[in-house]
């Protein structure tokens, strides 16, 4: 094994514990505590700030790196090179992606019996074939005689994260 995948593997084992400690019961008692409409303001702590809303945070980093691979993935069909940048950007992507999902999850629970709670129910399921989706892309991309359709996948999943981040918008900002 090479130290580049150890290195790899370590910091998504670190990044997804980290993901799972930062939505612990505290993290969610703040995002109720915010949610609850007449709340006066106020002062937050650098504590509250990182872990409050975490969901809201950890899923622009995979959407980022998603994007970015589709257009790396596009371009290596004309120019050499893009099709390792690629693969590692998915990779990451799809890592980050597990950890908003588990954050999603932690966060979801604030809209139970709410009216916006089919909201979070659509954007859940949407949220879950886009990870399925994108680990199958990323399994396509690595694979080389499935590289081919990999493209078809990234478009797939482009429109996912279109849908889901849409239904993402309506749930945060109405």
């Amino acid at each position: 094994m090479r130290m580049s995948s150890r290195i790899t593997g370590f910091v998504v084992l670190i990044m997804l514990a980290l993901f799972v400690f930062l939505t612990g019961e505290s993290a969610s008692r703040e995002i109720a505590s915010l949610a609850e409409p007449g709340t006066p303001h106020k002062e937050i702590s650098l504590g509250s700030a990182l872990t409050a809303h975490l969901h809201n945070k950890a899923i622009h980093l995979p959407i980022g790196l998603a994007i970015v691979a589709f257009g790396l993935s596009s371009a290596a069909f004309k120019f050499d090179g893009f099709d390792q940048p690629a693969r590692w950007c998915l990779l990451f992507a799809f890592a980050g992606a597990i950890g908003a999902v588990i954050t999603g999850l932690g966060q979801a629970g604030v809209y139970e019996g709410g009216g916006k709670e089919w909201i979070v129910v659509a954007h859940r399921t949407a949220a879950y074939a886009m990870l399925g989706t994108l680990g199958v892309w990323t399994l396509f991309a690595w694979i080389r005689p499935l590289r081919v359709w990999a493209i078809v996948l990234g478009l797939v999943t482009m429109a996912l994260v279109a849908f889901t981040g849409l239904l993402g918008g309506i749930i945060a900002h109405g």
